[in-house]
Formats: C-alpha cells, sequence, structure tokens
C-alpha cells in the first residue's frame, strides 16, 4: 500500500510503498533510514525516541502493532517526529 511520510523537523513529504503486515517499529526505522540517506543527512542515535502518529485519526501508533492492527489505509498521511 502506499502512504504518505511527513518529517516536520525537514519541512519534506514523501511517499512510500509499504508491507501492511511491517511493524510500526520497523516502518519508523527503515523509512528514516531511507530518508536520512536520500538527504544526505546523519539519522538520529536513538531511532526508539522517533514516534509515528496518524494525521487522520491523530493517533500516535504503538511501534509494537503492525501497519494494519494500526488501521493504517491506502494514501493515509503519517508524520514522524
Amino acid at each position: 500500500m502506499n502512504v504518505f511520510v511527513s518529517y516536520p523537523f525537514l519541512g519534506k513529504r514523501y511517499e512510500f510503498v509499504v508491507d501492511e503486515e511491517k511493524s510500526v517499529g520497523d516502518f519508523i526505522d527503515e523509512t528514516t533510514e531511507v530518508i536520512c540517506e536520500k538527504e544526505r543527512i546523519a539519522p538520529p542515535e536513538d531511532f526508539g525516541a522517533l514516534i509515528c502518529a496518524d494525521r487522520r485519526t491523530k493517533r500516535i501508533l504503538a511501534r509494537h502493532q503492525s501497519l494494519l492492527a494500526a488501521e493504517v489505509k491506502e494514501g493515509d498521511e503519517l508524520e514522524i517526529v
């Protein structure tokens, strides 16, 4: 499924194709690594401190849940901070 991911500290939005069975924690870590590499910035020291929020429902997603269990839908806007 396709989702949009915003990183407010960069002021940018990206589109990702994701596996809905992936955990939210893995999604955060992997997308952040890709973005840091693409933007040529240092990755955060503690990936565990990052959170993901669903802009549609205004909920913080639990890192241990799958994206499917967190009710992330096609085209959703997620924000990582």
